[in-house]
Formats: structure tokens, C-alpha cells, sequence
């Protein structure tokens, strides 16, 4: 037998048309039970044979089951017993033209509370049957409870990694433990494309080609087994179970989870097991995804790699000869060629970035402490970029505490890492604006140095800051900037005061300015 989980996703309970199976070898009681209830807006079916209603049980959900004790074939009692044994959360209504101590005793063992005596009064049965529904939807509002903080709990566990292998492990572990089910595996669709079989109740072994990627048996007697075609194949006891569940994600169809077990499935486990392929399905999707980014991440470290070094050389040979015929031309010639050499050196300076960032991608950023006046770097800053200021026409100064103020750190990985920032707060300014370097100590323990890079450019929107200390982020298509860079120059300041233990943050008005803080 193959089950497919319902798409609901909670325990559910009709409050409109509640669903009532009548069942009595009278068939006269049946009428009339049926004609009485229907009045109140129940959906009634009745049935005079046990066996028949067993079946029926099992093909339709129903919420609440009337039933007669006395009744050839199966009697009522075993009829109950049965039918609570698949369905727990169904309520169940006993009539008996005679009530036992021992048949009490064994329908409350069973949960049943809720009784009429034939012959009975119309107002009595649709008191009981109200009052029983009630209870039941009472009990379906604890199970869904119940269900909430364990869906809560699982999906914690399951999102809690993006290993795919310990992805699966966990949700075997959590369908065993929840179902103690005999068999938990994965099925995964190689191309990405499950068949809709997976989803219409068809047989599993019509399903396929399917690879498994984690499998796991708790009991001998399942068997499952891969053909070379690919095909699923079950050799299930008598009454045995497969429970597949589609992993699916948007129209999107991952795979199947499969369970097995050695009876019929209970349906209260249904609801809580379609939450656990949901969770899985998503949770399998986000580790593809991060496992994606991490291969593009790994290939664009490898491009900045082989890209710098093999650029190093045919840039050496640029700049030595052309710095030769430079020596020995005059006039415009010589002009031309230390334009030449201005590109060559802007090249050279990207390509140092590029080392720079992949040594702080995999945190190889080997700091040569040293001990300096850093009052006296950022002056050093301000007299190298002091002529870019000037060009800009925009007014650039430093305020700082008048006596030197030694520090222990990597000189020219700070200096480098500050320069970037009064540079873009150099470039993204307007003309006769003004760009303000201030550095200070705070208290505390230890104290700290904080050194602020003020600008009154044209700010950064809000959707940006988050992002722009992210490698190659632009606050502007490429095709549509107008200043130079590949975005790369916060990323690396970011990652050289990092490793020096420190951090920067900033603050941004658009069309009024941004301030960093290191």
C-alpha cells in the first residue's frame, strides 16, 4: 500500500460540515440517525456491515464514527478499537440497547466517553454527537499545539546545517524517532526533475530514475533495493506500509522521502511528517545553494589568483621599458609615455588590491607589526592624496590630539586600509566640498583608537549600507559609474582593521555625506 501525504499541513477539523459515519446492521436506525443529523448541517454516510466501514475509514477522513456494540461479523467495540488504532484523533459515539460493566470498562480503555441507549431520544443524539464533536475538535486543537512546538523544534535541527549529508542523517533520526518507522531513506532525482508520479499515489516502483543518498534500516524484514535501470523496488510484508513524502519547493521536485512500515500508517503522524518534508525540501535547496556560492566563491579566488600573477610580468616589462624611452625622449613624446606609465601604475595598483583581497578571503593576512606615531600616518595619508584633494577642489584636513600617540600594528596594511577611505571620500564628493580626517583616543579598557573620515559627498542610499563592504559591490551599474574602481577597496579595509582586532562602521545621509569609523 502506498500513502501520499494530504497537502494540508496542520491537523484540520471541519467546522462547517463536520463528517459523520453512521454504522448499525439496522438499517432503519441508520435512517433515521442519518435524516436526524443531517438537520444540523452534518455530512452523513451509513454503512450495516463492520468490515465494509473499515474500508471506508481508510479511503475517506472522517471526524467522528456512531456505531452500534452489538453487530454481526465485527461488533462495535472491535470496530471502535480498529478504527482508533489508524485513526486516534477520530471521536467516537457507542449506541447499546444494553450497557456491561465489562463493555464500559473496555470502550473507556479504548477512549470512548460518549455513549447512547436504544431506544433513544432524537435532542439525546444530537446532544452526544455535539458534545463528541466537541471534544474532538478540542483534541485536534491539542495536537496541532503539540504539533507547533514540535515543528518548531525540528526545524530548528533541521536549519541547523548546510551539509547535505548531515541534512539527511538529521531528518532520518527525526522521522525514526517521531514515526518509529522500520526504514527512513532519500530518494533524489539526479537530473532535478521528479516525475508527477511522485505526487498522484502511483506506485514507487514506477517512479525513477531515482540515485539514494542516505538510507537507513531499523529492523530486518523492508527491503528495498536499486535496479540497474534505476528503478525503486519494495518487498514489503503482507501488511506492510510505504509513506512517501514529495520534497518540493516552489514546483520545484527535489526527491521523495520514503518511509516503511510494518502496519498501516496512523494519520495523526501524516500532518506532522508533510511539515518534515516541507522543512527538508527548503533545507536541501538552501544547502545546494550555499554549496553553489561556495564553488563560485572558490572559482573567482582562483580567476583573482592566476589573474594577478600573470599580470605581474607583462607589467613589469611595461613600466621598465617604457620608463627607459622615457629617459630619452623629450617634449610631447615624453608626455605620451608617462601617461603610458600613470595607466601601468594604476594597473599595478589593481592588481595589488587583488592579492590583497584573496590573502584576506583566506584569512592568510600576515600582519609585520611595527611601533608608530599614528598621528604622523595619517599625516602621511593626507600629503600622498593631497594633490587628488586638490584636483577635486575639495578642502581636506586632519584634526587629531596634539601629542604623538604610539600604536603596535602592520604600518603599511593601516595605511593602506585608510587610504582607501579618505580616497573614496575624495572621489564621491562634489567639488568645493570638504573631507575631514579626525582621529581621537577613547577610554576604556583598553582604550581604544578611533579614527573618523568625514565627507559632505553625495551619500549612501540606505538599500547600499549593508552591502558595501561586500568584493566587487558597486552602488552603480558599471556601465553608468563615472568613478574609477572595482569596488573592492572597503572590502579590503574592512578585512586589514579586522585582523588588527578592530572594526568599521558607518553612518550615511544621502545628498548630504557619509562618516566612517574605524
Amino acid at each position: 500500500m502506498v500513502v501520499v501525504p494530504p497537502q494540508s499541513t496542520l491537523p484540520a477539523f471541519d467546522v462547517e460540515q463536520p463528517h459523520i459515519l453512521v454504522v448499525d446492521d439496522d438499517q432503519f436506525i441508520c435512517t433515521v440517525v442519518r435524516k436526524t443529523l443531517s438537520r444540523d448541517r452534518y455530512r452523513v454516510e451509513t454503512l450495516t456491515r463492520p468490515a465494509v466501514a473499515l474500508k471506508r475509514l481508510a479511503s475517506e477522513p472522517f471526524d467522528l464514527l456512531l456505531t452500534d456494540i452489538n453487530m454481526p461479523e465485527i461488533n462495535g467495540l472491535e470496530l471502535a478499537e480498529q478504527a482508533r488504532a489508524e485513526h486516534p484523533l477520530l471521536g467516537i459515539v457507542m449506541m447499546t440497547g444494553y450497557g456491561s460493566f465489562d463493555n464500559m470498562s473496555r470502550a473507556v480503555r479504548a477512549g470512548i466517553a460518549d455513549f447512547i441507549t436504544k431506544p433513544f431520544d432524537i435532542e439525546e443524539l444530537r446532544l452526544t454527537i455535539a458534545r463528541a464533536l466537541e471534544r474532538q475538535r478540542l483534541q485536534r486543537n491539542n495536537v496541532r499545539l503539540q504539533t507547533l512546538v514540535k515543528v518548531f523544534e525540528y526545524s530548528q535541527a533541521i536549519n541547523s546545517t548546510l551539509d547535505l549529508s548531515a541534512l539527511y542523517q538529521v531528518v532520518i533520526d527525526i522521522v525514526h524517532r517521531e514515526t518509529g518507522a522500520n526504514t527512513v531513506m532519500f530518494w533524489i532525482a539526479e537530473q532535478g526533475e521528479l516525475q508527477s508520479a511522485a505526487t498522484s499515489g502511483v506506485a514507487l516502483d514506477k517512479l525513477g530514475p531515482f540515485k539514494e543518498l542516505a538510507y537507513r534500516s531499523y529492523v530486518t524484514g523492508d527491503a528495498c533495493t536499486v535496479q540497474p535501470d534505476g528503478q525503486i523496488e519494495f518487498k514489503l510484508s503482507a501488511s506492510g506500509t510505504i509513506f512517501a513524502l514529495p520534497l518540493t519547493v516552489h514546483d520545484e521536485r527535489l526527491g521523495v522521502l520514503i518511509t516503511t512500515y510494518p502496519q498501516g500508517h496512523k494519520e495523526v503522524l501524516t500532518e506532522l511528517l508533510a511539515i518534515i518534508a516541507n522543512q527538508t525540501a527548503v533545507a536541501i535547496r538552501n544547502a545546494r545553494q550555499y554549496a553553489a556560492l561556495r564553488e563560485l566563491d572558490h572559482l573567482k579566488s582562483e580567476f583573482i589568483g592566476i589573474a594577478s600573477h600573470e599580470l605581474r610580468t607583462p607589467l613589469s616589462l611595461v613600466l621598465g621599458y617604457t620608463s627607459l624611452l622615457r629617459q630619452r625622449l623629450d617634449g610631447l613624446g615624453r608626455e605620451y609615455l608617462q601617461q603610458v606609465i600613470n595607466g601601468a601604475l594604476r594597473i599595478s595598483d589593481i592588481v595589488d588590491d587583488l592579492v590583497n583581497l584573496r590573502s584576506s578571503e583566506h584569512g592568510r593576512v600576515a600582519l609585520n607589526f611595527s611601533t608608530f606615531d599614528i598621528w604622523e600616518m595619517l599625516h602621511e595619508i593626507v600629503v600622498e592624496l593631497s594633490d587628488l584633494a586638490a584636483d577635486l577642489q575639495i578642502a581636506l584636513q586632519l584634526e587629531h590630539p596634539p601629542t604623538p600617540l604610539l600604536v603596535t600594528a602592520d604600518r603599511e596594511k593601516l595605511t593602506l586600509a585608510l587610504a582607501n577611505l579618505v580616497d573614496n571620500a575624495l572621489k564621491f564628493n562634489r567639488p568645493e566640498g570638504a573631507v575631514v580626517i579626525a582621529g581621537e583616543i577613547v577610554a576604556g579598557e583598553p582604550p581604544e583608537v578611533r579614527i573618523d573620515v568625514r565627507d559632505t559627498g553625495i551619500g549612501i542610499n540606505q538599500r547600499d549600507l549593508a552591502r558595501i563592504f561586500e568584493r566587487f559591490y558597486q552602488t552603480a551599474p558599471s556601465i553608468t559609474r563615472v568613478r574609477n574602481g572595482l569596488g573592492i577597496g572597503l572590502a579590503i579595509t574592512k578585512s586589514f582593521v579586522e585582523a588588527h582586532g578592530g572594526r568599521v562602521q558607518v553612518d550615511s545621509t544621502p545628498g548630504q555625506g557619509s562618516t566612517f569609523h574605524v
